[in-house]
């Protein structure tokens, strides 16, 4: 699942943010790539490389981090705007 802002939500004092990366983690998923701000178009590019990249057996955090040095290469996307809001959270 690809979607905005996925790292926002509610911080509660002893509790920490509660977003809905965080009910995943819950849930028992390994791992959550996750967004803090609505990135638009370029979050399609991102993903497909991410994708791809865990498809050849790459690690979650470097296939997410290649991925975003791919945008940040390409002119158009290079700028932190598209690429820095999506961070990899592993759960426990």
């Amino acid at each position: 699942m690809s979607g905005c802002e996925t790292l926002v939500g509610p911080d509660y004092r002893g509790e920490g943010l509660m977003g809905l990366a965080r009910a995943f983690l819950a849930s028992g998923s390994a791992a959550v790539v996750a967004s803090r701000w609505p990135v638009g178009p370029a979050t399609a590019e991102l993903m497909g490389g991410f994708y791809r990249r865990l498809g050849k057996g790459e690690d979650l955090a470097d296939a997410l981090r290649n991925a975003q040095l791919e945008l940040r290469r390409n002119p158009q996307t290079a700028h932190p705007f598209h690429w820095a809001g999506f961070v990899l959270i592993r759960g426990g």
